[in-house]
């Protein structure tokens, strides 16, 4: 006897073979038979109609930035995803230092909400701990943000890490890796993780690679420096031995369409070579993010007071200006073309009756553990 049978559906099995008519049985919450004409389900869904896939995994994500608000992830279930990686590009919600505490929300405070207990997550143990204790949707892999340790350690110190610094940075990657994440992320056009050195990339990732983890990274630089940006993580993956992923593989602005095919190729010549590199890449041509990557590393090292302080006086916003300039260039049709989607003044209530509901069918949250 099933629990479920889901009856005369477009079938597509996930393995890149056409699609096919049939029904799937469902036992204890998984799979049990594939075929036509199944019998003996406790329940039967005609799918007449149609379609029907395996759960898909959105492997780059800033689901963890929501938890708080919504655990059940609903939007991502809506979407038939029941596997989401997430704590990418170097911005996570832990680990919180007593020292540069500031710092530290101030890395994640403009995706994430901030309403919780900051003292409780020194390290990212901690954390991982701490969410065990919620229910959510989709199955939840988590990576620890290097802009999120590096903040923790130094704050938003426009400078080198100091060896006993470096050795900090090395214990939390130790701490999360053994506490199950996935690997760490990079966000290297995102201050404080655009202040390190590939140096400091390397040996972060060296710890990784101790435990079969993996990196992702958001590169340093996605227009005129693709090329030397991506050769940068290329050589760290090849010095520290762990695996990477180049994330939101592209090159922006149409004077740079062209590089794609470069940087395609050197990653290819990698792979060739025998690193174990891999790309994710969003479908769209358009991109997201927060206003305050268009601010330079400079000007975010003075501290969030004097930034605000800056934009309120004439002399201010010009200093600002010019740093920007000098670090972009003037690009004309480039950063005008820009759409605000988000307004932290006025946010977006969710949808009544969404907050904090239930999600059918809950899955815990998968640590990853090396072999």
């Amino acid at each position: 006897m099933f629990d479920t049978i889901i009856k005369n559906a477009k079938i597509f099995d996930g393995t890149g073979t056409p699609h096919f008519y049939g029904d799937v049985a469902v036992k204890d919450g998984r799979i049990a038979a594939i075929g036509r004409n199944l019998t003996g389900g406790a329940k039967v869904v005609d799918a007449a109609g149609l379609s029907l896939a395996p759960g898909f995994i959105d492997c780059h994500t800033h689901d963890d930035h929501h938890l708080n608000l919504e655990p059940s992830v609903y939007y991502k279930l809506e979407q038939g995803v029941t596997t989401v990686i997430a704590g990418c590009c170097g911005n996570t919600c832990a680990p919180i230092s007593q020292d540069f505490k500031a710092d530290c929300i101030r890395t994640f405070s403009h995706l994430a909400s901030t309403d919780f207990d900051h003292d409780a997550r020194p390290d990212f143990a901690s954390y991982l701990n701490e969410m065990d204790g919620v229910n959510y949707g989709p199955n939840l892999f988590m990576q620890v943000g290097h802009s999120a340790m590096r903040a923790a350690v130094s704050g938003y110190a426009d400078r080198p890490l100091t060896p006993a610094e470096l050795e900090k940075m090395k214990e939390h990657t130790r701490n999360a890796m053994e506490a199950g994440a996935l690997g760490v992320s990079f966000g290297l056009i995102y201050p404080p993780g655009s202040y390190a050195t590939e140096e400091e990339l390397t040996e972060i990732c060296k710890v990784v690679a101790e435990y079969g983890g993996t990196f992702s990274v958001h590169l340093r630089n996605e227009d005129d420096h693709l090329l030397p940006a991506l050769e940068e993580m290329l050589r760290v993956a090849k010095n520290s031995g762990c695996r990477g992923i180049m994330s939101h593989q592209k090159s922006e602005y149409k004077w740079n369409f062209g590089q794609t095919k470069k940087s395609l190729a050197m990653l290819q010549k990698a792979v060739d070579e025998g690193q174990d590199i891999f790309i994710d890449q969003y479908p769209y041509s358009a991109c997201s993010t927060g206003l305050r990557s268009l601010i330079p590393g400079d000007i975010h090292a003075l501290g969030t007071d004097a930034i605000v302080a800056l934009f309120e006086s004439d002399e201010g916003r010009a200093k600002i200006r010019a740093s920007m300039e000098k670090y972009y260039g003037v690009e004309p049709g480039g950063r005008s073309r820009s759409l605000r989607g988000r307004d932290p003044g006025d946010p977006e209530p969710l949808p009544p009756g969404r907050r904090g509901q239930d999600a059918a069918g809950h899955r815990r949250r998968a640590r990853h553990h090396a072999d």
